[in-house]
């Protein structure tokens, strides 16, 4: 049986390093700056999207979650669709098919910021609608007890932006 190696701490982004991350990746002007905890529970009436990226061992490593408007304008953003479908995913509180498809492109390249030559290497594993579909006790570890976590707002020049929270291992 091969010896796995203890996990390592993932080193999270800088709001400057997100805002760059955006305007690279969309193309438009985007800012970030620091915010609040998104603290998901249980119970909410919330929606969001939840990013899970687990290393070579299949380990969680690090959670991304985005309330659903961020989700939405990510997805939107990416394709450079109109922007007045963003309030009509704010009032069926889901994200339609097409956007998630490019908001999950969006949270797969976000792993260019989380990998370093000095870690091990991530990947987006899993992507979920919370609290409709049912997320694993690792990312509930992660959720519960990050040993790092950045908060964000972000906004996508034209399309307006959401929170945005990375939390690791």
């Amino acid at each position: 049986m091969p010896l796995i190696p203890p996990a390592a701490k993932i080193p999270l982004p800088i709001q400057e390093v997100l805002a760059e991350f955006f305007i690279d990746l969309l193309g438009k002007g985007a800012a970030a700056s620091k915010t609040r905890e998104l603290k998901l529970q249980p119970q909410t009436e919330s929606k969001y999207v939840v990013a899970v990226y687990e290393d070579n061992y299949e380990r969680v490593g690090a959670v991304c979650i985005s309330e659903l408007l961020m989700a939405a304008v990510g997805g939107a953003a990416l394709v450079m669709a109109a922007p007045s479908i963003l309030p009509e995913v704010v009032a069926a509180e889901k994200l339609p098919e097409n956007l998630l498809d490019n908001y999950k492109e969006v949270v797969n390249i976000l792993c260019s910021v989380l990998n370093t030559p000095n870690t091990p290497h991530l990947r987006l594993a899993a992507i979920h609608a919370f609290p409709d579909e049912e997320m694993g006790q690792e990312v509930w570890e992660v959720l519960d007890r990050p040993s790092n976590r950045r908060d964000f707002e972000i906004t996508v020049e034209g399309y307006g932006g959401g929170k945005l929270s990375i939390l690791a291992r």
